[in-house]
């Protein structure tokens, strides 16, 4: 049995005897009091699980003192030593909460032992409800706390991304159970670049405001359909955009992911185009190349400065064929990899084997005309 302390309250010397004798020997602790007003002295500062007091005192009554003990110590269990005359209070005082039982004068002294022991147990059970309480509530907490601390992880990391990706793509992200791993991995990779014909000429032509505010007009459509098509916009590189279609987050149809977002720049170039020519500038071509390949990504830099690419030849690809933009009539032009996986869905015309630096044998190309009635899916 745990240490309990208990304060027997009578202004009968006698029965205060009684009741240390009765209960000395039981393990509790026993602390006396002749008077309530004494009793509320003693109990300042003092833990005590049971409080057992005589109704008829002088001074404070017993059911006015452990009401007192109630209201200063809500945890304690009162118990009410009482004659026949005041049973009717006993009972009053019981209903009202203030006291758990009443033990009637003169007591049995076996039956007085099993009300204090109910009424101990009763503690050591509140007690315990008490303490499991008061844990959840710590680890609600804790819960609330790391709760907190993952949706600001995860606003950052939103904002961190959303610059990336689109919000779509990012949320399925954040949903998945698998892991994403940034930290380099070899992966396949459709590799889209796009570039303004004749740039550095245009560029002349204008002041550096005039350049960024044509720039940033440019690329506000780009980024958008290579997000809307849950692509991963991988940089910018003066006028040139550089998108991913699988890293990070694969699809089945990342190539034809890749090429309808090509197709879409295009569209959304002559609608530029049109706005350019009525405000009296010059309309812009735009190349795009397409490559697909097993590449290395994830995050690349220092300490203080990361960004995630990738790293590959398919990449170095990518930007030569787009070079052969200028070559071709195609504004559109992918590799045979990429043809592999979307000739089904796209019309295409194909090219002579065609050289390119860093690859030993010619390559070969194809010039993407549109999507076939069908490749909308």
């Amino acid at each position: 049995m745990a240490r309990h302390r208990i304060l027997f309250v009578d202004d009968e010397e006698n029965i205060l005897k009684s009741l240390r004798r009765l209960f000395v020997d039981e393990g509790y602790d026993i602390v006396t009091a002749n008077s309530g007003e004494e009793a509320l002295t003693k109990l300042d500062g003092q833990k005590v699980s049971l409080v057992i007091s005589d109704q008829r005192m002088s001074g404070m009554q017993g059911v006015e003192f452990l009401s007192r003990i109630k209201q200063l110590t809500p945890h304690t269990i009162g118990i009410l030593l009482t004659g026949t005359a005041d049973l009717r209070t006993a009972v009053d005082a019981i209903n009202s909460g203030s006291v758990y039982r009443y033990v009637a004068k003169p007591w049995d002294d076996d039956e007085c032992k099993i009300i204090v022991r109910e009424a101990v147990e009763k503690y050591e059970i509140e007690e315990k409800n008490r303490r499991l309480t008061r844990t959840i509530r710590r680890q609600n907490k804790k819960l609330k706390r790391l709760n907190e601390n993952l949706e600001r992880a995860k606003e950052l990391l939103t904002i961190s991304f959303e610059r990336y990706m689109s919000e779509h793509l990012l949320e399925r992200i954040l949903q998945s159970s698998k892991p994403v791993s940034l930290s380099g991995e070899k992966m396949p990779v459709t590799i889209l670049i796009s570039d303004i014909r004749d740039f550095t000429s245009l560029a002349e032509s204008m002041t550096p405001e005039g350049l960024v505010k044509f720039l940033n007009r440019y690329f506000e459509p780009m980024v958008e359909i290579i997000l809307d098509n849950e692509g991963v916009l991988d940089k910018f590189m003066g006028d040139s955009v550089m998108a991913l279609f699988g890293a990070i987050y694969t699809h089945k149809d990342d190539s034809l992911r890749a090429v309808r977002a090509a197709l879409e720049m295009q569209e959304a170039v002559e609608r530029l185009n049109k706005q350019w020519v009525q405000e009296g500038n010059p309309p812009i071509k735009v190349g795009i190349g397409i490559s697909t390949g097993e590449v290395v990504a994830g995050n690349i830099g220092s300490e203080k400065r990361m960004e995630f690419t990738v790293i590959g030849q398919d990449v170095n690809y990518a930007q030569r064929i787009e070079g052969l933009t200028k070559i071709f009539p195609s504004s559109i032009l992918i590799s045979e990899p990429t043809h592999a996986e979307v000739s089904e869905k796209i019309r295409a015309v194909r090219y002579a084997p065609t050289e390119i630096r860093g690859k030993k044998e010619p390559i070969v190309v194809y010039g993407v005309e549109g999507l076939k009635t069908d490749g909308n899916t």
